[in-house]
């Protein structure tokens, strides 16, 4: 959720003065809009949120003309010079939208207009671009015509603005209060006066007039709300509800605003009596004569009026629960798997059209999908096709959920079953949430003495160990650990991020009641290997016994003698030459991201592999003595002979010859 501290801008103009609220009293925000939907990019809505709630459940949507009758039709408070339909953000697309405008006129006996607006508008902080987006909820009352010096006293839905104006001043009064003026903060406008959301009635205050759909496209058919003729705004074609014909001028109900004491919803006028504030009136300083004269030429120093039009698009598909998806982590090793969801979820107000009661709150239900959620061409989040839904288990407003998947999926969708539309019956809503790895800092220690602040992480994938990089600094982990130098001083907080997305926090420590160990140097150590004469390739592992060489690259410094060596991943394959034989050697290093090590040699003793083939052995009795005879690979080797038993007649136990070829 975003700040709460709005961003207000009131100005008054009047007596030659122009101030932030220096010359209006005005009555105290109530707050009375529930939420904001979410931020839709689609190019029709460009970036803004998709619907604003009040309190009493009712959401009004971004209204973009749909259709060109909608935008004829003044459905959307657009006329045919603002925009086109289809709306293409950022090309051809209105500079103003609305989702909700509530207007109301008067004019005074003394001249000109009193006019009244109470308005949700989204708009653009400079231009119409992307990231200039703003909502803001505005009240602006003005007169035209000041006739006498003095306060001048505006009543309207929302509350009452007092205004110092003197008389003749060309400019009039002109109060505007603003709120959520900026960019990208769209719940700066929840804080404002405006709200809820005023509706048609037959009566000021009275019961909700129900909402205009293809249907019901009359619900009013009062000629008076017609300028006394009954000619009703042909229905737009879109399948929408509205709050009101365009066309229609007549009473509201919904204000709940109160003043100087009064109940809920009324206020105290000028003549002491209690009043309905679903009106626009003015009061002006005695002997203003702003609504005229008696036969008596006694003056009339207040007017009002009961009639409003209204404009708003209602939002009557599911009004997703208060969820947020907190969390989607993984653990990868080589013969295990662990997916954990972790989200939140609050009760939510259910959305609601007019003459409906306010729905109860409801606690989303949420289960998830073991892959990203699946979207219709309109961009509405669905269910994943084929995933295995999950259920998520709660404690208050925390929800979680554990699966053990083959694979790791990309994403995961949350459901909320408990979610409602505007009439009441359940349609499932949807969330995306990322799945990241778990990084667990063990250590963030800064050295005040050697300027260097150590950082030691791992991540909870140990399958596919992940890049691990310390944010601010640009700097990688090798081996699970980096130094960064040169430190006159540290942050109190780093941040470990991975390249399987996840990352996670830290505060940094001196070590001063425990000294962290000293960083391990990447070190190529020396190896010795034995291999047999023509034996084939031969793997050697050099970098078993190598100091902080995990994931290293090995690279050839000498060759070998009496045989070839290749780099072979995270080894050397060496093969010996054909019949060679004896003392040989070769020379690596290892780089671990930007680290290099020394140069380590490795011995490679290839031992001579004779071949023997005995073909005969007769004893001699008469000469007391065996004749061995057989073929020898190599000549001028020494060859030892053996008895089968160990015993000999003679009581030699072996014998030894050298053949000369």
């Amino acid at each position: 959720m975003q700040s709460s501290i709005s961003k207000r801008f009131s100005t008054t103009i009047a007596g030659a003065t122009v101030a932030l609220s220096a010359l209006a009293v005005t009555s105290p925000a109530h707050a009375a809009l529930e939420r904001t939907g979410p931020v839709s990019n689609a190019p029709a809505i460009g970036g803004f949120p998709t619907w604003y709630q009040d309190r009493t459940g009712l959401a009004l949507e971004f209204c973009n003309p749909s259709t060109q009758s909608e935008l004829e039709g003044g459905w959307c408070l657009l006329a045919v010079g603002d925009t086109v339909v289809p709306e293409i953000f950022p090309t051809t697309y209105a500079d103003e939208h609305f989702y909700y405008a509530a207007d109301a006129a008067l004019t005074p006996a003394t001249g000109g207009k009193a006019l009244f607006r109470g308005a949700v508008e989204a708009a653009f902080v400079t231009a119409v671009q992307p990231g200039d987006q703003m909502v803001f909820s505005r009240i602006r009352v003005r007169m035209t015509v000041v006739p006498m010096t003095g306060t001048y006293r505006f009543i309207h839905p929302y509350g009452e603005e007092s205004i110092a104006a003197d008389a003749g001043d060309p400019r009039g009064i002109f109060f505007t209060d603003d709120v959520g003026l900026t960019a990208g903060n769209f719940e700066e406008a929840l804080t404002s006066r405006v709200g809820p959301f005023l509706v048609p009635s037959t009566t000021p205050g009275g019961a909700e007039m129900a909402a205009l759909t293809a249907a019901n496209p009359t619900p009013d058919t009062d000629p008076a709300h017609f300028g006394g003729a009954f000619t009703p705004t042909a229905y737009p074609g879109t399948g929408k509800a509205y709050l009101a014909d365009p066309a229609r001028v007549g009473p509201i109900t919904g204000s709940i605003a109160t003043q100087r004491g009064a109940p809920l919803g009324t206020f105290i006028d000028s003549t002491g009596a209690v009043r309905n504030h679903n009106i626009y009136r003015i009061e002006g300083p005695p002997g203003s004569a702003i609504g005229g004269r008696n036969p008596d030429g006694s003056t009339i120093d207040f007017l009002e009026t009961a009639d409003f039009t209204l404009t708003g698009r209602a939002f009557a598909d599911a009004i997703p629960g208060r969820v947020s998806v907190d969390r989607a982590s993984y653990a990868a090793t080589a013969t295990a798997r662990r997916l954990d969801v972790y989200a939140s979820g609050a009760q939510t107000t259910q959305g609601r059209l007019p003459t409906f009661p306010r729905p109860p709150v409801v606690l989303p239900q949420l289960s998830y999908f073991t892959a990203p959620c699946s979207a219709d061409a309109a961009g509405n989040l669905l269910a994943p096709i084929g995933a295995i839904e999950v259920q998520m288990v709660s404690s208050g407003t925390s929800f979680f959920g554990e699966t053990r998947p083959a694979t790791i999926p990309a994403g995961v969708c949350v459901k909320d079953s408990a979610a409602r539309n505007a009439l009441g019956n359940i349609v499932p809503a949807f969330f995306n949430g990322t799945v990241v790895d778990e990084i667990n800092v063990t250590q963030a220690l800064f050295n005040p003495a050697a300027k260097t602040l150590t950082v030691s992480a791992i991540s909870s994938d140990s399958l596919v160990p992940p890049t691990l990089t310390i944010d601010g600094f640009n700097v990688a982990l090798a081996g699970g650990q980096a130094v960064v130098s040169n430190l006159a001083g540290a942050p109190a907080k780093i941040r470990v991020a991975s390249s399987a997305k996840g990352s996670t926090e830290a505060n940094v420590t001196t070590g001063v009641v425990a000294a962290a160990p000293p960083p391990v140097t990447l070190t190529a150590v020396n190896d010795s290997f034995s291999v047999l004469e023509d034996s084939g390739a031969q793997n050697l592992n050099v970098l078993a016994n190598d100091l902080a060489a995990a994931g290293g690259t090995i690279t050839l410094v000498s060759s070998p003698r009496l045989g070839t060596a290749v780099i072979s991943g995270g080894s050397i394959t060496y093969t010996p030459n054909s019949n060679a034989n004896g003392a040989d050697a070769l020379t690596y290093k290892v780089q671990v991201g930007t680290q290099i090590s020394n140069v380590a040699t490795v011995t490679i003793n290839a031992i001579f592999a004779d071949t023997v083939v005995p073909s005969s052995a007769l004893f001699r009795t008469d000469k007391t003595r065996w004749v061995v005879t057989g073929t020898d690979s190599s000549p001028n080797q020494l060859i030892s002979i053996y008895y089968a038993n160990g015993i000999a007649p003679d009581g030699v136990t072996n014998a030894s010859i050298t053949p000369v070829l």
